[in-house]
């Protein structure tokens, strides 16, 4: 008798274990992911794979920085400001969430890194054309301000085709020195 129960419990695991393991097999199979029903997965059709990194001007100019730093420093494009400031401790959740969303989706186009650190020492922005906009002057003061209270330098340069290593290499100089853009129209 206890045979027989045994040999039903390692066929319901057996059933059970062939249940979970079946649809990942055939998924791998047809060259499909493995998803999981109802966990909320994004339908992956929905997108493509840009075909650059950073645009024309953007990779102009790191070139042309990435030879300008000095051996102790490293360059990284597209940080996220999440990446580099947190919000602080003791908010309630609803204005947590609102100060999170305020830099999840904005980035600084170069961050400037001591090498055997990883400390971020000076961001660079590259402003085109859509820096004239409203919305965008708005950002631009939102990123300057959070910049300015963190102690993080924040160099704004002109967007253009090409660079010159003297003028990138004055502007490294010359730091965060100037007019914050919306100012600069004023």
């Amino acid at each position: 008798m206890t045979l027989l129960i045994l040999i039903i419990v390692v066929v319901v695991l057996l059933v059970i274990v062939a249940a979970a393991v079946l649809p990942k097999l055939k998924a791998s199979n047809t060259g499909e992911p493995a998803v999981e029903e109802g966990v909320g997965v994004a339908d992956v059709g929905l997108y493509v794979r840009r075909p650059y990194l950073l645009t024309p001007a953007e990779y102009s100019y790191y070139k042309v920085l990435h030879q300008a730093l000095p051996a102790d420093r490293i360059v990284l494009v597209k940080v996220r400001l999440a990446d580099l400031f947190d919000v602080k401790d003791g908010l309630e959740r609803g204005p947590r969430q609102t100060a999170l969303n305020r830099i999840t989706r904005k980035h600084l186009d170069f961050i400037i890194c001591d090498r055997a650190t990883c400390v971020p020492v000076l961001a660079i922005e590259l402003d085109d054309a859509s820096h004239g906009r409203a919305d965008r002057q708005t950002r631009d003061l939102f990123v300057d301000g959070l910049c300015r209270a963190s102690g993080l330098p924040l160099v704004r340069q002109p967007a253009r085709r090409g660079y010159t290593m003297d003028e990138v290499r004055a502007a490294l100089a010359a730091g965060p020195a100037g007019t914050p853009p919306a100012a600069a129209g004023a």
